[in-house]
C-alpha cells in the first residue's frame, strides 16, 4: 500500500511541477509581450492625471496603450519621478469594482476601451498598481476640439 501511495505521490509533484513551469512560461511570455508598456521602475506607484494619444486598444484583454504627453501626480502617488512617464507607452486596464461580493471589471470602461480609437488625444485618471500596470479610475475624456 505505501509503494502505491508513493507512485501517486510522486506523479503528483510531478504533475505540480509541470504546471508551475507552464505558469513561468506564461508569466515570462507576458513579459515579453509588451516590453515597450512597462511603467518605468521611477515611476512605479503614480497616482494621477496623464494625457496623450491612444496607441492601440486590446478588446479581448480589456486594455488600451496611451503614448504620454503629461504625467500630474495626485496625492497618494508614490512615484519618485512621475515626469518619467512622459513619452512612454503604458498599458492602461479598467478598474476593478464590487459587485455582489465579486470583484470584477468596470463594464462601463470595457465599452469605452472597445470604442477607443487610435489617435486619440486622452485625459485619464489612473492608478498604479505598485508595478507596471494602471488601472482607470474615471473614464477618460478626450481632448479634441469640438469644433465650435
Amino acid at each position: 500500500m505505501k509503494d502505491k501511495w508513493f507512485g501517486f505521490s510522486g506523479w503528483m509533484l510531478i504533475g505540480l511541477a509541470m504546471l508551475a513551469g507552464q505558469g513561468a512560461a506564461v508569466a515570462a511570455a507576458a513579459e515579453k509581450k509588451a516590453p515597450e508598456m512597462k511603467v518605468p521602475a521611477e515611476a512605479r506607484g503614480f497616482v494621477g492625471i496623464l494625457t496623450g494619444k491612444v496607441v492601440s486598444t486590446d478588446v479581448q484583454e480589456g486594455s488600451w496603450v496611451l503614448k504620454v504627453d503629461d504625467a500630474k501626480a495626485q496625492a497618494g502617488s508614490k512615484a519618485k519621478k512621475p515626469a518619467k512617464l512622459k513619452g512612454q507607452k503604458v498599458q492602461i486596464l479598467p478598474r476593478m469594482v464590487l459587485i455582489a461580493g465579486k470583484l470584477v471589471v468596470d463594464e462601463e470602461q470595457v465599452r469605452l476601451i472597445k470604442e477607443l480609437k487610435a489617435g486619440a488625444k486622452i485625459v485619464v485618471d489612473v492608478k498604479s498598481d505598485g508595478l507596471y500596470r494602471l488601472r482607470m479610475q474615471e473614464l477618460p475624456k478626450s481632448t479634441a476640439s469640438s469644433g465650435k
